[in-house]
Parts: C-alpha cells; structure tokens; sequence
C-alpha cells in the first residue's frame, strides 16, 4: 500500500468519511491566508535585512576603529539571520499556497457527500454489495478467480 505525499494510506478509507472531512469545515480559507500572511513576515524579513544593509554601511563609513568593527561584526550575523529567515519564510509561504491550490482541486474533484450517498442509494437498490462488504472469503475466491482468468488469457 502507498502512502500519499501527507504520508496518509488514504485508499482503505471509505470516500464518504474523505469526502465529508474535505467538504466540511473552513476549506482552504485559512490556509490561504497564513500563505499571505508568511509572504507579509517574507517581505518584512527581505526589508530588515536591506536596512541593516544600509546601516552596517553607514557604521562603516563613520565609526571606525575596534567599535566599529565589534559593532559590524555582530550586525554582520542578524543581518545574515534576516536574510535567512526572509528566504525560509518565503518557501513556508509558497508550500502554504501549494497546499491551499491542491485543498481546492481535490474539494472540485471529490463527490459531495449527497453524491456519494445517491450512488449507495442507487447500489443498494439494485442489489449489487459494494466491494468492501464482501466477506473475505468472497474476496478471496474473487480475486483468485480473477488471477486465473488473467494466467489463462495470456
């Protein structure tokens, strides 16, 4: 069995506990908005870092000697620590907006629970058992049956 990309074994769930999950709730809004919201904490980042740019370069120009250069030093690494979060921030934000986009396709492509409910209803009335009610025995021989057919046709 497979994991999907969340790590999820998603295939032994049956569809009108996903598709109530993924129809039920607050949808991709929040996701959304936190994508927005680290692409805000992205920008605020990338602009820190460009004034400490300038300020390291002013401290440079006029205060120089020991102090000037202990006080660049130290400004040296949160500036590069600026740098750095600005770029983690702007990856958080693009994965977030990545995940409200595929929130969004699979809510367009997942039968509402009322869909799903009419093909049980539909299954029920014309007497066909749904995979997954079968006894294991059924399974079984299902499935053995199915792999001599296919041994036998090659």
């Amino acid at each position: 069995m497979t994991a999907g990309v969340t790590g999820v074994f998603w295939l032994p769930r049956k569809a009108l506990a996903n598709s109530t999950m993924l129809h039920s709730g607050a949808h991709a809004v929040p996701i959304s908005a936190a994508a927005g919201a680290w692409g805000t904490l992205a920008a605020a980042y990338a602009e820190a870092t460009a004034t400490m740019v300038r300020v390291m370069a002013e401290i440079g120009v006029g205060l120089q000697g020991v102090n000037g250069v202990a006080a660049l030093a130290k400004l040296a690494g949160f500036t590069g620590w600026t740098e750095t979060m600005a770029a983690e921030a702007a990856i958080v934000g693009t994965k977030a907006a990545a995940n409200a986009t595929a929130y969004g396709v699979a809510a367009l492509v997942m039968p509402s629970p009322v869909e799903i409910a009419a093909v049980y209803a539909a299954r029920s009335g014309a007497g066909t058992p749904w995979p997954e009610n079968r006894s294991a025995a059924t399974r079984r021989a299902s499935s053995v049956t199915s792999s001599r057919a296919t041994r036998s046709s090659q």
